[in-house]
């Protein structure tokens, strides 16, 4: 099941180059995305209405892209312009094109209504402002369901487990010992964490108060940010969360997102970023830092997917702590009937 009338991460921009269209599957639907003349993104259906050939194998002529089956042109908005050979123009000759947005990074899609496309639900994206943050990116392949990685991320208690070789560090069993508050919204759920005194290797060891928060967004944008302050922090807060003009120690956050293929297949987008107040060699020892984590998680999540597979009549059970996930599955399930 994949989540209707919202944004997906269709490919990283520097993966689309200017006069070539790219084929890709987003959420089960296959596009092809172009530059037009102005560099400006076109999505559309990757389908020629004529003999049904991808449109990704065409040729891009200025702002139209032209079928190099039999040559049949369509502008930027999917209206057929030429049928070689003949005048007249079938009414039924269209393609459909997809809302798209591209922000810093990545190049965003809109999946369901087209009418209902809203540039404004694209979840926060300031933390990649290369003028603010030293900002790393990469992407993994998983042979797993998108939803999965969304349960992921939702849960962090896996944290002192799957990782016990690089995040648990952070914070080592609070991540699963102690509840985070966790609030629902009508897109998205956000769950707030502090460890008190806990050492920080960033820092050379130093003992702080480490505080994560992050926002998970239909249908399914992880956005977090870390921070550290001295310890007693939390409490002067009554951990609550520090507010914009604290200078934290220490600052990091991580943007990460699934582009659903199909059923059991995803890509998976990440960026970890620091600010440029802060050492960029932070920046990049936090994004290898990282990589070593998703691949942690990667193995454990197609894992988990292979036994799914196997076992399909096995349903999936709680604990306390899939609570923010079990609301975003239900965020996905109600686009189904928006």
């Amino acid at each position: 099941m994949f989540a209707q009338n919202c944004w997906y991460v269709a490919m990283h921009k520097d993966s689309l180059p200017s006069a070539k269209p790219v084929g890709v599957k987003v959420a089960g639907e296959d596009l092809v995305l172009y530059r037009d003349s102005n560099g400006a993104v076109v999505a559309m259906v990757d389908m020629c209405p004529h003999r049904l050939a991808p449109l990704s194998l065409g040729r891009v002529e200025g702002d139209d892209i032209r079928c190099m089956y039999h040559g049949i042109r369509f502008s930027s908005e999917g209206v057929c312009k030429e049928v070689p050979g003949q005048d007249k123009i079938p009414d039924n000759f269209c393609v459909k094109k997809h809302a798209v947005f591209e922000s810093h990074q990545w190049i965003w899609v809109w999946i369901g209504d087209q009418a209902k496309a809203d540039e404004t639900l694209i979840v926060d994206r300031h933390f990649h402002d290369p003028e603010e943050f030293h900002v790393r990116t990469g992407s993994l392949a998983f042979a797993a369901n998108y939803e999965l990685f969304n349960d992921n991320t939702c849960d962090l208690s896996h944290v002192a487990y799957v990782h016990e070789a690089t995040f648990k560090q952070l914070g080592d069993d609070d991540w699963s010992e102690r509840q985070p508050v966790t609030m629902r919204t009508e897109r998205s759920v956000k769950v707030d964490r502090w460890i008190e005194n806990m050492p920080l290797p960033q820092l050379n060891g130093q003992r702080v108060d480490f505080s994560s928060r992050f926002e998970h967004s239909v249908p399914g944008v992880f956005v977090m940010d870390i921070q550290a302050h001295p310890t007693g922090t939390a409490q002067q807060l009554e951990l609550g969360a520090p507010p914009a003009d604290m200078k934290p120690l220490y600052h990091s956050a991580t943007i990460q997102t699934m582009r659903p293929i199909d059923e059991t297949t995803s890509e998976f987008f990440f960026s970890i970023m620091g600010p440029r107040w802060q050492a960029e060699e932070i920046a990049e020892m936090d994004f290898e830092f990282a990589k070593s984590g998703f691949a942690e998680d990667k193995w454990m999540i197609e894992a988990q997917q292979k036994v799914i597979t196997a076992h399909p009549e096995e349903p999936l059970r709680m604990t306390l702590h899939d609570r923010a996930g079990a609301h975003v599955r239900k965020l996905i399930r109600d686009t189904q009937k928006s």
